[in-house]
């Protein structure tokens, strides 16, 4: 019952979501900002409720699987499909999903875009946000790679699909005006570089 009301509230806020690709956004933003990572040195010590999708949705609080499966689980409850994944990021056990859009599949990593806590526990950041897989392997690797589905796509990537990508074939200057402009009414400034090897020292 308390799943089923969780859920629920989440599906009320996305009544004006037309596309999967807007439910997915705003599915990850909400569970990124409203779910609280859970903090422990040893991961012996994480009861076995922060797993799961209960700690995540009812408690608030999780770990990286418990934070993935409450994902799937809103997801799925909105006709999207995803599939689990595991491996390491930075030596560590982690966990995140592939989601499926216009059959093609993305990588989300949903504790890894979660809050910036040392500015503010609501802002959530997208660099897993539809991802290829050569681009999550720069930092994670998958423990299962060969069984699970293949990630290519592009269209869908969070900075792709918003323009908030600088190439080097832009005017970085000229470019970054236009993105600061889209994006002025948030809190936080998003923004992708591909192709540049030196960012301006004046950013």
């Amino acid at each position: 019952d308390e799943m089923n009301v969780a859920i629920e509230n989440i599906n009320a806020r996305l009544t004006n979501t037309k596309t999967d690709y807007e439910k997915e956004l705003l599915i990850h933003d909400i569970i990124a900002s409203e779910t609280q990572y859970f903090e422990h040195n040893d991961y012996k010590d994480i009861p076995n409720i922060k797993h799961t999708a209960y700690g995540a949705l009812v408690q608030k609080s999780a770990v990286c699987d418990g934070i993935t499966k409450a994902f799937q689980i809103v997801l799925n409850n909105n006709n999207i499909e995803s599939v689990f994944a595991t491996g390491r990021t930075d030596g560590v056990a982690h966990a995140w999903c592939k989601v499926k859009l216009d059959n093609d599949y993305y990588n989300v990593d949903v504790t890894s875009d979660k809050t910036l806590d040392d500015i503010n526990n609501k802002l959530v950041v997208h660099s897993y946000f539809n991802v290829t897989d050569k681009e999550l392997m720069k930092s994670h690797v998958f423990d299962n790679y060969e069984n699970m589905p293949s990630a290519t796509a592009t269209k869908y990537n969070y900075y792709l699909y918003n323009d908030d990508t600088i190439t080097y074939f832009d005017s970085f200057e000229y470019k970054l005006g236009q993105i600061i402009k889209s994006q002025n009414s948030k809190p936080l400034l998003e923004f992708s570089v591909s192709g540049i090897s030196n960012v301006p020292d004046k950013i």
